[in-house]
């Protein structure tokens, strides 16, 4: 479980108030806040901006893992603006491609460590592990993927498929 919030924390120090330019220099815009959320499907970054283009700008993706880094990024990103600005609404200064390739290494998110933590924690609940009086699960966990991302109201959520072995020792009845 990743919460919306906690994606926030991990981006906003490395995203807020940077500057990115454009056009040869003679375009600017800086990011002054944002918010995630998930909506059908894809994880929305809302970016408040400011400079040349004042408004807001809503990024897209969805949520992937790329299994030889243990992270979760953002596939098939894409934006769209919101601003006031008729001009700015159709300012092909800010190029597409060019602006999601800057944000994108901004959306990956490591899951080495939390991958680690949970396997450990599964395998040590699997030890000597009471089920009642007199019986109790043994098991070792051979293999340990993440299966399926999903998003919810709250969170990104994500499923395991572990393969192991176990055993149940019945004591005394």
């Amino acid at each position: 479980d990743l919460p919306y919030e906690e994606i926030k924390k991990l981006t906003l120090p490395t995203l807020l108030q940077q500057t990115f330019t454009f056009n040869n220099g003679k375009k600017t815009v800086k990011i002054t806040d944002a918010d995630v959320y998930g909506s059908n499907g894809k994880m929305i970054v809302k970016l408040n901006l400011i400079g040349s283009l004042k408004g807001e700008v809503f990024l897209s993706g969805v949520p992937k893992y790329d299994t030889t880094n243990q992270s979760i990024f953002f596939d098939e990103m894409d934006y769209d603006i919101k601003t006031k600005n008729i001009l700015a609404k159709s300012a092909n200064w800010l190029a597409h491609d060019k602006f999601v390739k800057i944000m994108q290494p901004y959306f990956k998110y490591s899951l080495a460590k939390q991958l680690k933590d949970i396997k450990a924690s599964a395998q040590k609940t699997l030890s000597n592990y009471k089920i009642t009086n007199g019986i109790f699960l043994n098991g070792k966990i051979n293999d340990f993927n993440l299966n399926e991302i999903f998003l919810t109201q709250q969170s990104l959520k994500c499923n395991f498929k572990i393969k192991g072995n176990a055993t149940v020792k019945i004591d005394d009845l």
